[in-house]
């Protein structure tokens, strides 16, 4: 696919400057996706209040997703046979193809978008807004002052 690895760098960019979105559907914040992300970067099970404090999420709203996924089988949980209230999380094989797929569709979503507007437009693009973001962020801090 022509620019394949530009657009899986544009991506990597846009993942570090969090809260940058292309669509709702390819780069959620707060969601399933976030969630299957989170726990494709973690080599072992995670706890599961710690994917609510890793991603700012309420835990009720962790255990709604959870619910989703785990009926999907994109995920498995098990509780903690000294400790049931820990309850450890991680990706089932479906979980894990159902990640890659999507990558691939935001990878040739990137890639047209590479095509149409030009590499350098979108990198432009992505620290525009990591700029404004940062200064809007500054001057909430100053606010609450």
């Amino acid at each position: 696919m022509k620019n394949r690895a530009a657009a899986i760098k544009i991506m990597d960019l846009m993942h570090q400057e969090k809260g940058f979105l292309l669509t709702d559907e390819a780069m959620m914040i707060k969601g399933e996706k976030a969630i299957l992300h989170y726990l494709s970067h973690h080599q072992e099970e995670v706890i599961a209040g710690d994917l609510s404090k890793a991603l700012d999420v309420s835990t009720a709203r962790i255990a709604a997703v959870l619910n989703r996924l785990e009926q999907k089988n994109y995920i498995v949980r098990n509780i903690d046979d000294i400790d049931k209230r820990k309850v450890y999380v991680s990706l089932t094989k479906t979980g894990k193809e159902y990640l890659l797929a999507s990558r691939e569709q935001v990878i040739k979503l990137m890639a047209k978008l590479i095509e149409e507007v030009g590499e350098a437009k979108i990198y432009e693009h992505i620290m525009l807004h990591s700029r404004i973001k940062r200064i809007m962020k500054q001057e909430q801090i100053k606010e609450t002052k």
